[in-house]
């Protein structure tokens, strides 16, 4: 081989790992939200909910798109025992498909609404790909999210606002 073929051959072998590194702007698709949706607000349900019960509603943005199955994937509010609720700790019971409540979710804007919810408290878990639960947390703060729908919230929306997973 020349010298300067060996050269080149050196230089593009040099390159090839840095270009490798530098990242690349994902490409629209990969996630249905764009930057400008996180500032304007929800749009209420069509459907108030049933007196004496509330309707919790928000939107999930994924961290990952990858991590939801089509199939398996579902958004819950989980019922948390009041009496387990001791101070600020929480503990977040797994998803019985008996109790939890499974949200309406629209697959391409990520807006979800939980319809009908009576009094109590909640955590909203996500049942992700191969039935992995995960906390759905506050895109804001990441802490895991809680709610709590008292007797002065029946008859309203109640808005959590942009959550996301992980």
């Amino acid at each position: 081989m020349k010298p300067k073929a060996v050269e080149l051959l050196i230089l593009f072998l040099l390159l090839l790992p840095i270009a490798a590194c530098v990242s690349i702007k994902p490409q629209a698709e990969t996630s249905p939200l764009t930057w400008s949706n996180f500032s304007s607000p929800l749009t209420a349900t069509t459907k108030a909910p049933k007196p004496g019960f509330v309707n919790i509603c928000g939107v999930l943005m994924l961290m990952n798109p990858a991590i939801i199955a089509p199939r398996e994937d579902g958004l819950y509010l989980v019922p948390i025992d009041i009496n387990s609720a001791r101070g600020s700790t929480v503990i977040v019971p797994t998803v019985d498909p008996r109790r939890a409540l499974q949200a309406d979710v629209d697959e391409v804007t990520g807006y979800f609404c939980f319809k009908d919810i009576p009094v109590g408290l909640y955590a909203l878990v996500a049942v992700t790909d191969k039935g992995t639960q995960s906390s759905v947390r506050s895109f804001e703060t990441g802490q895991a999210i809680v709610v709590t729908v008292t007797q002065e919230d029946l008859g309203k929306e109640i808005n959590i606002g942009i959550v996301r997973l992980p």
